[in-house]
């Protein structure tokens, strides 16, 4: 039975190009480095590579579990316009081979570049001084397949729409309706003094983005530059919010602009259900962090029902720390 043979290698051919030298550079690179890394978990390397005319071939017992692991790739591609997958379970030539699928790709509304997860951070900054639009990690291969998928959900408000809707914001307002909404919920939000008194020794700040901690140092990332000068529009670029308790797309740009303003925090990463920014003027005292944990967790419940329990543990975390991370369940 077709279905009891072992995957002998598999073919990818590239069926129309188009025409883009440096994307198909670029998703090579990205298929070796898929291949390099650690993105693979247990999957051995692959016995055998070639690359032929417009085609690849992945030899070895595992190279259908290494085909699920470079797909994503080919479907974000901005090389080719169609590829063909067979899988042959036979040796070449005897006449054994189980075309697949056809993939037509549909990339990203912007560029992306592959990154080592150890050196995603330090690129992240280069990006940034280049001052070429606004660098965000968007996570590994799955998580650019989310985005993806999440994105070509129609239809979305135009950029130029959510930022209109943003600015006619007043954050002070949006959180006050928030902090109502969550005191009916029977939320208990301290007084600063009870807070100051409770405040925990054995709190630590984030030091570093948690995206980068969940992957193994090769594991390839992914860094999306988007067309905005303006880190808080990234939000209105990536369609963020409108889930479970997730706050709409424009309330996101109009905090995230204020925290910029007022703390030069700027997004850095954002997969899916978090983001995580950089912080270049956090709070310096215990007060003003206990003020910024109350916005945080208006923000975002999470940060203390399913993260640090307290607002105490919350500000301590906030205090000197030169990373935000934001979950929604």
């Amino acid at each position: 039975m077709r279905e009891s043979m072992n995957v002998q290698s598999v073919v990818v051919r590239f069926d129309e190009l188009a025409g883009d030298a440096a994307a198909r550079v670029a998703m090579e690179e990205g298929i070796a480095a898929v291949l390099r890394g650690g993105s693979l978990g247990a999957i051995a390397a692959p016995d055998d590579l070639s690359v032929a005319a417009n085609e690849l071939v992945l030899r070895g017992p595992d190279a259908n579990a290494i085909y699920d692991a470079i797909r994503p790739l080919l479907l974000l591609s901005l090389a080719v316009r169609q590829v063909s997958v067979a899988l042959r379970y036979g040796e070449a030539g005897d006449g054994i081979d189980d075309f697949l699928t056809t993939l037509r790709p549909a990339p990203l509304p912007f560029p992306i570049e592959a990154c080592a997860s150890r050196s995603v951070e330090s690129r992240l900054r280069e990006l940034r001084s280049s001052g070429k639009g606004i660098p965000v990690i968007l996570g590994d291969v799955r998580s650019i397949l989310e985005w993806q998928e999440w994105l070509a959900t129609a239809p979305w408000p135009s950029v130029e729409a959510v930022l209109e809707d943003a600015a006619a914001i007043d954050v002070a307002a949006w959180l006050e309706l928030r902090e109502a909404e969550e005191l009916a919920l029977d939320a208990v939000i301290p007084d600063e003094q009870a807070a100051l008194a409770a405040w925990p020794r054995d709190q630590e700040p984030l030091g570093c983005l948690g995206e980068t901690r969940r992957h193994a140092p090769d594991q390839p990332l992914w860094i999306g530059k988007l067309a905005t000068s303006d880190p808080w529009a990234v939000a209105a670029c990536l369609q963020i919010g409108g889930w479970n308790d997730c706050p709409a797309t424009p309330a996101h740009v109009a905090l995230w602009h204020s925290w910029e303003e007022r703390f030069g925090a700027r997004i850095a990463c954002a997969t899916g259900s978090t983001v995580e920014f950089t912080v270049d003027r956090p709070p310096r005292v215990r007060e003003e962090a206990l003020r910024l944990a109350r916005e945080h967790f208006l923000y975002c419940p999470d940060q203390i029902d399913q993260g640090y329990g307290t607002f105490e543990r919350l500000a301590a975390a906030l205090l000197d720390a030169p990373v935000w991370r934001f979950w929604w369940d």
